[in-house]
């Protein structure tokens, strides 16, 4: 059977599922999206903390800027905008005297408490809308009421201001035709010839009328004269608007003195609302609501990103054209001692029975076209590709094989520490000649297997490790390998930015490629199989590290099989025989 040459990873289908993409996406990351909606509710309730609540107190003040005699149309005065006139009275409301009055009513210190005050019309009426806002509920009533009565104190004072300055206007006005009045008698009474009658002129000047004491004493005999009768109506004219601005006169000062006009309180007493705000409850639906729209749009960022490999299905369905030997499970007991091989040390565990199980599915792989050189690597660093290969190796030589494990990872070497050996002599010493290849091999025992262990350290680190490699002395030294063993693994570097893989992908009969849940990247195996695929090696498979049955699910079932490894063995080495 030949094994497809591997066609890599096929395009990222993980968002093409709908209802079940938020659905894993929630399952996955649920933690995420429980983060941002605790965060969320955290910063509510600080906030709902921190702002103490506020409360809102108004009162209405009647806006009337005078009686109409004097305010529209009076002596040509231009009548009022009453939409300006209210605008005009905000901005009065809002000023620096109001706040001083204000503020001597309620005290500085409660002054200092005021949130926020503001002054607004009440539609079309002529209304003044006072609104204050503070923490303090009777501070906010006692302040709205004071402003009011502030700014009615201060327009009051205006008004009485303008109206005296009006009715000084109007007695001015008055004293003129009163001068007038007067230089019209003298012409009078030279033009009728009564100069120099003095009674003439007291009769003018104590005449409750004008005309009775210009009819009975000057108008006689008059129709001779046009230019006299023109003064007498002039007289007339003068007199009566002296006598009506007078009048006017007398009433704005009146006015003026009992403050009968400007604004005036509506509403004495004001009452504070609130809370002001959305009610806490509210805030803390409307902040779960939003940390879950955050949450969840967080977790699909950061899942679109993240592009590790997760689900076991999932990697084998895009693993296209390459086979899946196996997964293993995570071996927690074995993490902490690293020189501690699982199939060596402990044979009856989940971890072993996994690799007993990649051992069967590679001997089935490659019964058409066996293998005797397995070059074991992965896309990056740290996803396991050194425990593959030791434990393979192990389960190998378990099963009757003669098995050497190769340490060709010259950068970061670590089979050494696995099964406690020195790492000097080893594979770069052989590549250099400075040792041969019988005295760098070291046995490893294995009790009750007829099968042999070897390990080939890798060495002292060098320069030119790519190069060393390349040569045709790492060909020869895997012949002389092979001549004596029937299996040699070759643990590598990892294959992206490093070429020492590739390089050996070029003169071994297989490839395995690790993969390891939550720590492989779609991408970088992709790029990783591609690489791989160009070096011309003929068969490529892939083991699945970490995708497997929890140990401690595992382990009790492997523990009440305790007697079944041997025969496991056994199956194995007969398998081997007949193929």
């Amino acid at each position: 059977m030949t094994t497809p040459a591997p066609s890599g990873i096929p395009d990222d289908d993980r968002y093409d599922l709908g209802i079940l993409v938020v659905l894993r996406v929630v399952a996955q990351r649920w933690w995420l999206i429980l983060i941002v909606v605790v965060l969320s509710g955290a910063m509510t309730v600080r906030r709902a903390h921190a702002v103490s609540s506020m409360y809102e107190a108004s009162t209405l003040v009647q806006v009337t800027e005078g009686s109409k005699d004097w305010t529209f149309g009076v002596v040509g005065t231009e009548a009022l905008d009453p939409i300006r006139a209210i605008e005009t009275q905000i901005q009065v409301a809002m000023s620096h005297p109001v706040w001083e009055g204000a503020w001597q009513r309620l005290g500085v210190e409660r002054s200092k408490k005021i949130a926020d005050y503001a002054v607004a019309g009440s539609g079309g009426a002529d209304v003044l809308v006072f609104k204050v806002q503070s923490t303090d509920p009777r501070l906010a009533e006692d302040a709205a009421v004071a402003f009011a009565e502030s700014y009615v104190e201060v327009r009051r004072d205006q008004v009485s201001s303008e109206l005296r300055i009006f009715a000084d206007f109007l007695t001015e006005r008055s004293s003129a035709y009163e001068e007038e009045v007067g230089a019209l008698d003298v012409q009078i009474a030279e033009r009728s010839g009564r100069d120099q009658d003095a009674e003439f002129y007291r009769l003018l000047a104590s005449s409750a009328s004008p005309n009775s004491a210009l009819e009975a004493n000057v108008l006689i005999g008059t129709d001779s004269d046009p230019l006299l009768a023109r003064l007498v109506a002039s007289r007339e004219a003068a007199l009566s608007l002296a006598t009506e601005l007078a009048k006017r006169a007398d009433e704005v000062n009146l006015e003026a003195a009992a403050l009968a006009t400007g604004p005036s309180l509506m509403d004495g007493v004001s009452y504070a609302v609130g809370p002001l705000g959305t009610p806490f409850t509210r805030q803390m639906v409307v902040a779960v609501i939003a940390g879950l729209a955050a949450g969840l749009a967080l977790a699909f960022a950061v899942d679109y990103l993240d592009d590790r490999m997760r689900r076991r299905d999932r990697v084998e369905r895009e693993l296209v054209g390459i086979p899946v030997l196996g997964a293993t499970p995570t071996d927690r007991s074995l993490a902490s001692r690293r020189s501690r091989i699982a199939a060596l040390h402990r044979p009856v565990s989940a971890t072993a029975d996994a690799y007993r199980s990649i051992r069967s599915a590679l001997l089935a792989y490659s019964a058409a076209s066996p293998v005797q050189t397995l070059l074991v690597t992965s896309p990056s660093r740290r996803e396991g590709k050194t425990t593959v290969a030791c434990e393979l190796a192990v389960v190998m030589a378990r099963g009757g094989r003669s098995v050497v494990v190769v340490d060709a990872n010259l950068r970061r070497p670590d089979v050494h520490r696995r099964f406690g050996l020195e790492q000097e002599p080893g594979l770069s010493s052989v590549l250099v000649g400075e040792e041969g290849l019988s005295s760098c091999l070291v046995d490893i025992p294995l009790a009750g297997s007829t099968g042999r262990l070897r390990v080939l350290p890798s060495g002292s680190l060098t320069d030119g490790i790519t190069q060393v490699l390349d040569g045709g002395r790492m060909v020869d030294v895997l012949r002389a390998i092979q001549a004596d063993s029937d299996l040699v693994v070759i643990d590598s570097t990892h294959v992206n930015s490093l070429a020492d893989a590739q390089v050996l992908a070029g003169v071994v009969d297989g490839v395995i490629v690790v993969a390891r849940r939550k720590v492989t990247k779609r991408r970088l195996l992709g790029v990783a199989l591609g690489d791989i695929s160009r070096s011309g090696v003929p068969v490529v498979w892939a083991v699945l590290n970490g995708f497997g049955t929890k140990d401690r699910v595992a382990a009790r079932r492997a523990g009440r099989r305790v007697g079944e490894a041997l025969v496991v063995e056994k199956i194995d080495l007969d398998s081997l025989q007949m193929s």
